[in-house]
């Protein structure tokens, strides 16, 4: 329930004047008071009417002027009222004032997001070279804004694009770490709670930069142990299984499938390349048997021992390799910069498929993507004794970084029989 009424009170500086003042109220919320410039004779105000008595042409005027400026403020709560919009008296009273500097300050989380996506997508990055958009970064936020909508729909029976900065509580936050661990419950993992938490967590920062109304980020304080990284569990394997993929009989693969297993031992060869990494690699960056080239998604620069294998591989695919590229990736209709990343989606996909099929055939029971051969390189450096320093030059993560998120136990078997051994 929400009305509009004009109330009129003596003018301080000239009482025989009106200062008329809108009211704004909405259930659940405090007035909101607006002064109105537009004044007339006290004696001519009809209260109960809230208008001034039309005995003359210029109180007939003001009348029409003050009709107008209500009927304005109605048409735009009945719209918001008709959308479902969570709005408030404040937002209402500020509706058309100058640039809406105040209606922005009551953006939606909604719309931050998006504005934050869009922002992200804009920017650009040189690797290489090669100018990169940030569209796949972008996607992120867009991610965690269906995430948010699922939820709300789910739990509350509303949908997120209403939600205001002062709707993200304790209760909300809460109730969606909650979802999301029973959501990931359902497919095995812990639903991404320190992922989404941190994005979530981002967005209000940026929503208080902003100066938006209503941020409220201690309400984060209470969750912090659930915005702590959990430890690691690396997805290196074995050298042995690693060369138990490489020596697979490649009779049972379809001939495409000879490339996304060769993409993957290079990766091995080549220092835990990346897969976009791959893609993008062009005969340039090869000098003798070394290899320098710029992360895509860091600004880290990699310089890579090229092992014979590696080399092999190169000249099996120099013959059909579009342009300088290293690989057959990219055919002359990608050339746009969202063709390229289609096709780096789909080599990634198809890569993942032919070990999934491979693992299948061998009775390897561990789960192998692309991105393992970077813990599996970076494991077999180490345990032959090289110094981190020099595994950190040829993959481009830090010391820190490497014994964080990749460094792991490969071969349990063996440890095991070493410990008993020594105990």
């Amino acid at each position: 329930m929400f009305s509009i009424i004009t109330k009129c009170q003596r003018n301080s500086n000239d009482i025989e004047f009106v200062k008329l003042t809108m009211v704004f109220y909405k259930t659940g919320h405090n007035r909101v008071y607006k002064v109105l410039y537009i004044t007339g004779a006290y004696s001519d105000w009809q209260k109960d009417k809230q208008c001034f008595t039309p005995n003359s042409a210029d109180n007939i005027s003001k009348n029409s002027l003050l009709q107008k400026e209500k009927l304005k403020y109605l048409r735009i709560a009945e719209k918001w009222e008709y959308a479902g919009k969570n709005w408030t008296p404040i937002e209402l009273a500020h509706y058309f004032d100058k640039k809406n500097e105040v209606l922005d300050k009551y953006t939606s989380v909604s719309e931050i997001i998006k504005q934050i996506e869009k922002e992200t997508a804009e920017q650009t990055r040189i690797r290489n070279g090669r100018e990169f958009d940030n569209r796949r970064n972008a996607r992120t936020f867009q991610y965690l804004h269906n995430c948010l909508e699922r939820f709300t729909l789910s739990k509350y029976r509303k949908t997120f694009l209403n939600y205001l900065f002062r709707d993200i509580t304790e209760k909300f936050i809460e109730d969606f770490i909650i979802y999301s661990k029973r959501e990931g419950a359902k497919n095995g993992n812990r639903g991404g709670v320190f992922y989404k938490l941190h994005m979530l967590y981002k967005i209000v920062e940026y929503a208080q930069k902003k100066k938006l109304y209503n941020v409220n980020l201690g309400a984060f304080d209470k969750f912090k142990i659930y915005m702590k990284e959990s430890p690691v569990v690396t997805k290196a394997v074995s050298h042995e299984i690693i060369m138990k993929i490489e020596q697979v009989d490649r009779s049972i693969l379809k001939k495409c499938e000879h490339l996304y297993l060769d993409l993957f031992l290079f990766s091995y060869y080549a220092g835990g390349m990346s897969g976009i990494d791959i893609c993008y690699l062009e005969r340039h960056m090869i000098n003798g048997d070394s290899l320098k080239y710029e992360r895509i998604k860091t600004d880290k620069i990699c310089r890579v021992i090229l092992t014979e294998k590696a080399l092999a591989l190169i000249e099996k695919y120099k013959p059909l390799a579009y342009m300088n590229y290293l690989f057959p990736i990219f055919k002359l209709k990608n050339t746009s910069q969202h063709k390229m990343y289609t096709r780096v989606n789909y080599t990634t996909r198809m890569v993942a498929e032919t070990l999934r099929k491979i693992c299948a055939e061998l009775g390897i029971n561990h789960h192998i993507a692309w991105s393992t051969a970077r813990s599996s390189f970076i494991c077999k450096m180490l345990d032959e004794g090289y110094h981190v320093y020099q595994v950190a030059e040829m993959t481009g993560n830090s010391p820190m970084a490497i014994y964080k998120h990749y460094y792991g136990i490969t071969d349990k078997e063996k440890i095991s029989l070493m410990m008993n051994n020594m105990f």
